[in-house]
């Protein structure tokens, strides 16, 4: 069984030595953005990684954010899909451990991969997280986004 995930829809051709690149599972262990490109390239992009998973790696969950049409959906195997504000959509995003400053440049990271924030709302997220270092954390990222909207509603411009 192999270690790594052949991302890309390129295999080695001996005539012009071109070669898929292979990333090592431990890569995919938070995330991936598929973003750029045609929107048939990346849903190709996307039904081949998602197809690897299942073939070498059935025990292991994949979560799928998918902010834009929901017309390819059909093209993946999905073992449940959860509509944004559901109740049973709770995302955890905090571990049980200090809300160190590691872990909150790791969350932001996230965050920005995710959903393709610009480089300006790091600040934002950075100053609504401040408040969450001394009171309790929102229980999951559908909290937090909730937050985020109040805040960028309350100040637009900041």
């Amino acid at each position: 069984m192999s270690t790594k995930i052949n991302l890309g829809m390129k295999v080695y051709d001996f005539n012009s030595g071109m070669v898929t690149e292979n990333l090592p599972l431990n890569n995919f262990k938070v995330n991936l953005l598929i973003s750029g490109g045609a929107r048939d390239e990346r849903t190709a992009l996307l039904s081949h990684v998602l197809n690897q998973f299942y073939a070498r790696l059935p025990d292991i969950g994949v979560l799928l954010i998918q902010l834009g049409s929901n017309e390819d959906t059909y093209l993946y195997h999905l073992d449940k899909v959860y509509e944004y504000g559901a109740p049973e959509l709770n995302i955890p995003y905090y571990t049980g451990q200090r809300f160190t400053d590691l872990i909150k440049e790791r969350f932001m990271n996230y965050l920005n991969a995710i959903f393709g924030f610009h480089y300006e709302m790091k600040w934002v997220i950075v100053n609504l997280s401040l408040k969450y270092k001394s009171a309790g954390l929102p229980s999951s990222i559908v909290d937090f986004l909730e937050d985020l909207k109040r805040c960028l509603i309350k100040h637009p411009y900041e």
